[in-house]
């Protein structure tokens, strides 16, 4: 660490802080996404691909409205749980069920962007040609998972698995290219974070608080 710091103080000592706010700081609270014409309606935008390719995505934007809401996005991870819930490929999961419908092939689950001030959560489907004819069918589907969340909640087994895999996918974390490593520090250092936490951040729970998870 002590060899660390001296290279770092040998490069970049010499560069003066001058107390500049964070340049995303007024973007925070502002949806990237234009406005729906009807509040609360979702938009459906159809486009052909050049390759053959059947596949259908639900997106939602998670708009951080303040500093706070942006870490705690950071810290508590919620997209980690509800991914795991949506994308889950057991008996009676959503994917099992499209699949003895003959609509989809396969399911994915998570964040496809995440910047200073938003995020993007996907859920994308694989379809079939039936499930292409059906679409509107697999979409209600996702929908029917995600009321039953917000009327049950989140299992909450779920919540300590996800800790349990994240320490064990921590503990025996291969070794990584050091510019990927170095890249990603420094951003998980510019969320704000202690330096206990510039490392294991970007995978470790911070807060494995299950009911501020699900809050979140």
């Amino acid at each position: 660490l002590a060899s660390l710091q001296a290279w770092v103080d040998s490069f970049f000592g010499g560069i003066v802080g001058r107390g500049l706010s964070n340049p995303t700081a007024p973007w925070l609270g502002v949806n990237p996404y234009p406005p729906v014409r009807v509040a609360g309606a979702a938009q459906l935008v159809r486009a052909v691909p050049v390759a053959e390719r059947r596949s259908v995505a639900i997106s939602w934007p998670v708009v951080f409205g303040s500093e706070a809401a942006r870490m705690e996005w950071f810290r508590l991870k919620p997209h980690v749980h509800v991914s795991c819930v949506l994308g889950h490929e057991g008996e009676a999961s959503l994917l099992s069920v499209m699949k003895r419908r003959g609509l989809v092939e396969g399911l994915l689950a998570g964040v496809s962007r995440e910047d200073d001030n938003f995020a993007v959560f996907r859920v994308n489907f694989l379809l079939t040609e039936l499930g292409l004819r059906r679409l509107y069918e697999v979409i209600d589907a996702a929908f029917s998972v995600i009321r039953q969340l917000e009327r049950d909640g989140i299992p909450p087994y779920i919540f300590e698995e996800n800790r349990e895999l994240r320490e064990v996918q921590w503990r025996f974390l291969s070794k990584q290219p050091s510019l990927s490593v170095a890249l990603g520090t420094v951003g998980t250092m510019q969320k704000g974070v202690g330096p206990e936490s510039y490392l294991s951040g970007r995978l470790l729970f911070e807060e494995p608080n299950p009911q501020a998870a699900e809050t979140a």
